[in-house]
């Protein structure tokens, strides 16, 4: 399923193109590190400045009821952050959008949700968890990205009592570019699918999703072994 094919969904339910393009060209195999960085959150309700004005429009996406949740956020697209909630055992995926990006006062946000199988929904929160559980910082020898004009994807989520964040980057580069063979590339190919299945869930993006989380779930799991 191409990108083209939901450009009319999105007009229709008005919410930025643009950002569809970041989320599925903002990674390259050839840029993306293959584990998420560990990072404290940045939209912690005692943020500051920038994060504090992101955090404040995004502030449904830190509800108690979000089982995982991540916040884009590119030089040249609005704002962004998507998730998986849960009430009364019933799930569903959210996302929300900044009508515009917001640079120094909070701009209104854009919203869509769609219901989700909760076992898939239950392992799409067991694979953020693994990635997050798998964050580490760069080692000796490995080679540095330098995000200058790319998008950062900032993944966290409560698990027992505590908050797991890690961070992902990607630089812009050409659509052909995406291919999921590192974890953190894997991992924002869920959250694309995710975006779109947010608007117009159905059997194709079910699949597409189950066997996205599987895959990576399975990559994980061996390097756990390791």
């Amino acid at each position: 399923m191409t990108l083209t094919e939901h450009i009319q969904p999105l007009l229709d339910k008005r919410l930025t193109v643009a950002l569809a393009v970041v989320m599925l060209t903002g990674v390259s195999p050839s840029s993306a590190q293959d584990h998420l960085r560990p990072e404290g959150n940045p939209y912690d309700p005692a943020a500051a400045g920038y994060y504090e004005l992101v955090g404040t429009a995004m502030h449904e996406a830190f509800d108690d009821n979000v089982r995982v949740r991540v916040l884009s956020d590119s030089m040249f697209a609005p704002q962004a952050a998507f998730g998986v909630k849960e009430d009364h055992g019933k799930y569903k995926l959210f996302g929300l959008v900044a009508r515009e990006r917001m640079r120094d006062k909070p701009v209104p946000v854009k919203r869509c949700e769609a219901a989700i199988d909760a076992p898939l929904a239950l392992r799409v929160v067991q694979v953020w968890k693994s990635s997050l559980l798998a964050a580490r910082y760069r080692q000796p020898g490995e080679e540095t990205v330098v995000n200058s004009d790319g998008t950062e994807f900032h993944f966290s989520m409560r698990d027992g009592g505590q908050e797991l964040a890690g961070q992902a980057w990607g630089l812009d580069s050409k659509a052909s570019d995406v291919i999921p063979n590192t974890n953190t590339a894997a991992l924002i190919g869920i959250v694309a699918t995710m975006f779109n299945a947010c608007l117009a869930y159905d059997a194709t993006l079910k699949w597409l999703l189950d066997q996205q989380v599987s895959q990576l779930q399975a990559r994980l799991d061996v390097e756990k072994q390791k």
